[in-house]
């Protein structure tokens, strides 16, 4: 009796010590990008006020650390880079496993498609969803989003996904650092994307898709959990069948009793001339006038409180701090007067750049220094023709008038 005894706890130990190690191999070959943006979502002990759903639009689209700043609103962007809007939901769920939000803002690109899933954009996937551990809804998602079980096991463990990555392991991948942003992405760069005819409010995609089904089954659900929604349509500049999506989500907000804003409808947020990253997205100048658009409209319009006296919200202060650093280690660090000027519309900078007597920027350089006029003062200065810079820059923290960096550019 002692003997099987001894072999069936010697077998348990053997089993656990497998899993732990196989546990361990899979977090060291695993990508990181899943816990850089989307571990820190699991720090928060509270509830967040608001969760930020959709697609890469959302990503680059939205901050929540400048609605913190200047708001008070904790908030998570759980955009997911191609996200369909079956795997938003699903994201939604698993989510909801580990907060109860007042408020999701769905944006609603992706309606018009039909599948659940891009079996071409299976890479993706696993940058939101790496993070959230095994659970029941874990495996629901997978059974339903998956028709081939290969995928779905890849999705419940990545290892299968990642085992072959030894060769490609860094140092980082033993000491990955958890972002700043609560799930955001800063996009650097300035394009002006093509411009496309304004449809009007009759032209409407009408089919019923998966992204039409999903999207009201997130409402539904919300609605079931006295969570509120607001839908969106993030800006850019688009095609006339994205335009019919977008009419297309106003009629499902109307239908489902939900609040919509469809920035395409609203010229006046941002400038896509100079707010752009690039065709489809925006760059951090046009996220920061969203951000603030939609800070006023939730704050407006529904029962959200301003945190930043609560104590018991200290380390959101100091989340914000950590997030500043990234905002200057990007003004630091940029190349490209128009990349610096595009960054430079932000509240943590003032300064002062100077230029030759008689020197002009280019149109977009123009347009974009006009955004910080009132906080960059622009010097004409008298050179002898041997200095090496044509605008010289000097900027400093807001906060401390301390220089934090002198930049050239010739």
């Amino acid at each position: 009796m002692k003997k099987k005894i001894g072999a069936f706890l010697s077998t348990i130990i053997t089993i656990v010590l497998t899993i732990a190690v196989l546990a361990g191999l899979t977090w060291v070959v695993e990508r990181k990008q899943s816990y850089t943006r989307i571990k820190p979502f699991f720090d928060e002990a509270r509830n967040y006020d608001v969760l930020f759903l959709g697609t890469s639009h959302m990503i680059d689209g939205v901050y929540p650390m400048q609605l913190w700043n200047d708001y008070g609103i904790s908030s998570y962007n759980l955009g997911g880079n191609a996200n369909t809007m079956a795997l938003t939901y699903w994201t939604m769920r698993n989510a909801l496993d580990y907060t109860t939000p007042k408020v999701v803002v769905l944006d609603c690109l992706q309606l018009r498609v039909y599948g659940k899933v891009n079996s071409e954009k299976l890479n993706n996937y696993h940058d939101v969803f790496d993070s959230f551990p095994l659970s029941p809804n874990k495996i629901f998602a997978a059974t339903d989003l998956f028709h081939e079980s290969s995928d779905e096991a890849e999705f419940l463990w990545d290892f299968i996904q990642y085992h072959s990555r030894w060769s490609n392991l860094s140092a980082s991948d033993l000491n990955p650092q958890k972002g700043t942003t609560k799930g955001a992405e800063i996009k650097i760069g300035v394009k002006k994307p093509p411009v496309y005819k304004t449809m009007g409010d009759d032209n409407i995609f009408m089919d019923d898709t998966n992204g039409v089904k999903y999207l009201e089954k997130i409402i539904e659900e919300c609605q079931s959990m006295n969570i509120q929604v607001l839908l969106t349509y993030i800006p850019y500049s688009a095609q006339p069948t994205y335009q019919a999506e977008a009419n297309r989500a106003a009629l499902i907000a109307e239908t489902k009793g939900v609040n919509y804003i469809n920035f395409l409808k609203l010229p006046d947020v941002v400038d896509l001339e100079i707010d752009s990253f690039d065709n489809t997205h925006l760059n951090s100048s046009g996220a920061r006038k969203v951000t603030d658009y939609l800070g006023r409209y939730l704050m407006t319009n529904y029962n959200l409180s301003d945190h930043r006296p609560d104590p018991e919200y200290a380390s959101w202060i100091q989340a914000y701090d950590a997030y500043r650093g990234t905002v200057f280690e990007n003004v630091k660090k940029t190349s490209g007067l128009s990349n610096v000027l595009m960054l430079l519309n932000e509240e943590n900078f003032v300064g002062d750049i100077y230029v030759p007597a008689g020197y002009s920027f280019s149109d977009t350089n123009q347009k974009l220094y006009g955004q910080i006029a009132g906080t960059f003062t622009l010097h004409e200065v008298e050179t002898n023709g041997k200095e090496k810079w044509k605008v010289r820059m000097i900027i400093r923290d807001v906060r401390t008038g301390k220089i934090v960096v002198r930049r050239y550019f010739t």
